[in-house]
């Protein structure tokens, strides 16, 4: 129940943009004629629902907690490059900058554990609402990118938290129970600092200065 619990949590993170993302490809494949547009989508969903699926939502705490969190990793990797990259806000950039070396860090440690307790993972990918989260990133202007971004890592970072904070009193390897703790005890430290930016979006009526300039 804990785990199913813990799994509603970090879906529902990435609901709004999952729906966005299968609207796009629901009308893509509309163009498509009958047998081969259906074929068509089959075959794209079929790409990432494979093993990473099964292991995320696997009865192993050990597995499961595993697999979310290298995938995540790898998503908040690769949207925070995208923002460090055109963000112009500098405490939205510096923000960016310290959870992509973060969040390589949190993945190789998970790695090194799994593969010591013989535990098999594929960080090369991501999962479906991962994967999402980041085509919706991808399509924003600079503006709406760093608001998403604040916004998504306010919720991520309390979900993968009270994930890890699971993980490190259910699991049971040693290695991958040291690593939960760690991640979570880092995590907290961080809630803070992105509660004051997300606060500064929101008290930004004009739409145009950046948290710095306020």
């Amino acid at each position: 129940m804990v785990w199913k619990s813990v799994l509603a949590i970090v879906a529902s993170g990435a609901l709004t943009a999952g729906v966005m993302a299968d609207t796009n490809q629901q009308g893509a494949a509309g163009q498509q004629s009958g047998q081969m547009g259906q074929s068509s989508v089959s075959q794209q969903q079929a790409t990432p629902i494979g093993s990473e699926m099964s292991d995320a939502a696997s009865s192993n705490p050990d597995m499961a907690f595993a697999a979310v969190l290298v995938s995540h990793a790898r998503l908040e990797r690769q949207m925070s490059e995208l923002v460090a990259q055109k963000a112009t806000d500098p405490q939205v950039k510096k923000l960016a900058q310290e959870v992509a070396e973060e969040h390589q860090r949190f993945s190789q440690r998970v790695q090194q554990a799994a593969q010591k307790e013989g535990i098999t993972l594929h960080p090369d990918r991501m999962l479906p609402r991962d994967q999402a989260v980041l085509t919706y990133l991808q399509q924003l202007p600079v503006n709406s990118l760093e608001r998403n971004y604040v916004f998504l890592q306010a919720g991520s970072t309390q979900t993968n938290m009270l994930l890890a904070r699971w993980a490190a009193k259910n699991a049971q390897k040693p290695e991958i129970k040291q690593v939960a703790q760690d991640i979570a005890n880092r995590l907290d430290q961080r809630i803070q600092t992105i509660q004051q930016l997300a606060q500064a979006e929101i008290s930004n009526t004009t739409g145009g200065a950046t948290a710095g300039e306020r």
